[in-house]
């Protein structure tokens, strides 16, 4: 009974407390030792040479490059360009303006007759008269050609539809050109346009797509008169059809 508690008690106090104090010293110096990685920090300072990527940015002194934005103010300069679209004036309604064509589906050079034809959608004349030829034309139909009849030479035509057309029958000829009992309808620029003023296109007794007769130009006002298919020049309509 007398070895069992008093011995260990004395011994764990006396050993314990001198023992644990030199031990725990040598473990305060490693943090000394820690202290030399701050040096190895100063080995980072060079990051400064990072700051060198800051002058990389004079890569966006590449922004001259929206100056190539001046490129598109070139291109609404471009924009005059449509404007000379209005210069192609509609010529039809310049009052004694009249374009027309120098092909033709039939050329008379010489005599021809024609009765009950149809021409039709030709891209020019219908017929052209030659100073030299003579055309005698009845109970025809030309329509859809840009002229009907283009006269420069002796012309006598009855009983015909000059229909939807730019120019019924243009004459310049020094010849007789006579047109009777026809009917001038839907033609665009004019019925008939006569561009010799020494000569009077005899064109009695047709219908002008009105009761009232045909359209002539008032020179004074600078008007139409009538709603009719329009004619040009020295031209004797009198006693015209009303249908």
């Amino acid at each position: 009974s007398s070895t069992i508690k008093h011995t260990p008690t004395p011994i764990c106090k006396a050993t314990n407390t001198p023992t644990l104090t030199p031990k725990r010293t040598p473990t305060s110096t490693p943090t000394p030792a820690s202290t030399s990685t701050p040096t190895s920090t100063s080995t980072l300072t060079p990051t400064p040479t990072p700051t060198q990527t800051s002058t990389s940015t004079p890569t966006p002194t590449s922004t001259p490059t929206p100056t190539s934005t001046s490129t598109p103010t070139t291109t609404p300069t471009s924009t005059p360009t449509p404007t000379i679209t209005p210069t192609p004036t509609n010529k039809p309604y310049i009052p004694g303006y009249i374009d027309i064509p120098e092909n033709g589906a039939i050329i008379a050079n010489g005599f021809i007759s024609l009765a009950d034809c149809i021409i039709k959608n030709i891209d020019g004349a219908g017929i052209i008269v030659s100073d030299t030829g003579t055309l005698y034309l009845a109970q025809s139909k030309i329509e859809n050609c840009e002229a009907g009849v283009i006269c420069r030479g002796y012309l006598s035509a009855v009983l015909t539809d000059f229909m939807s057309l730019k120019t019924g029958l243009y004459s310049d000829s020094i010849q007789n050109v006579n047109v009777s009992l026809s009917n001038f309808i839907e033609n665009r620029d004019y019925g008939l346009y006569n561009n010799n003023d020494n000569f009077i296109v005899d064109a009695q007794n047709n219908y002008w797509s009105s009761a009232q007769g045909p359209s002539v130009f008032d020179a004074s006002s600078g008007l139409w008169n009538g709603d009719g298919a329009r004619i040009w020049g020295n031209v004797d309509f009198q006693n015209w059809s009303t249908n």
